[in-house]
């Protein structure tokens, strides 16, 4: 009969083992808990009825001007504009949506650090923005506020001044007009110019787990973003499928 493991063989094999399931269960909780904000999967512990009491960082816009032709560039103005009316519609909600205080970023690193975020977050599509690493300062700078939860909300579009406006109007009706000429009286659709643009963002932060507990984003065409009845809308659509029920958006 032949011993597959004397003592001495069988002591080192328990210990082989044991050191493989070590560094197992180790990985695994790395990837549980992660650096600042890493996440695998979507969190399922923490549910609306849990996010509640959240520090809410100023909302931050970028919002482009179209004024001359087709040239677009930054608008401070607009974007403070936008920024503003998306925090006041925040605001205005919460009765439903939870936002108990609300924390400005005051210096140039922690903004950095949160633009960064954004567009990163931005970039990545459906559960991968559960695993945008959320920064430290951002992370650092809920905290010490003694909330566990953090929201950051942000608005992206563009606005054509009304000159322009009229101009592209009155150029795309020529441009009907002359195609119907040249096509002997065919119907052609010419696309009128947008008035504007308007896409929302919002991520809630657990501060707790590091990691992003909710995310979504809504947009609209033809609209200014500095048009507070366009913001709110969208506001009761950015929260709507997490913290209240369709009947309450209205």
């Amino acid at each position: 009969m032949i011993t597959l493991f004397n003592n001495k063989n069988y002591t080192e094999a328990t210990l082989v083992c044991i050191s493989v399931f070590t560094v197992l269960l180790s990985a695994l909780f790395m990837v549980s808990c992660g650096s600042v904000g890493t996440v695998d999967i979507p969190p399922v512990s923490v549910g609306p009825a849990d996010v509640v009491n959240v520090m809410m960082i100023e909302p931050y816009a970028e919002i482009q001007s179209i004024e001359n032709k087709k040239d677009t560039y930054y608008s401070e103005p607009l974007s403070y504009a936008s920024a503003q009316l998306i925090k006041e519609a925040i605001i205005a909600e919460n009765y439903w949506v939870p936002v108990t205080d609300t924390i400005s970023i005051k210096d140039d690193a922690t903004m950095l650090s949160c633009k960064s975020f954004m567009r990163s977050f931005q970039e990545a599509k459906g559960v991968d923005r559960y695993r945008v690493p959320v920064p430290v300062l951002m992370d650092s700078l809920i905290e010490s506020t003694g909330h566990r939860f953090g929201m950051i909300v942000w608005g992206t579009g563009f606005e054509r001044s009304q000159g322009n406006y009229r101009k592209a109007e009155a150029l795309s009706v020529v441009a009907a007009v002359l195609t119907g000429i040249i096509t002997l009286g065919t119907m052609v659709y010419v696309p009128m110019p947008y008035k504007g643009s308007l896409t929302l963002n919002v991520a809630l932060i657990d501060t707790r787990d590091d990691c992003v507990v909710y995310h979504n984003t809504v947009s609209v065409k033809d609209k200014k973003p500095t048009d507070y009845s366009v913001v709110n809308k969208k506001v009761k659509e950015l929260f709507s499928d997490y913290y209240s029920p369709g009947y309450q958006i209205y």
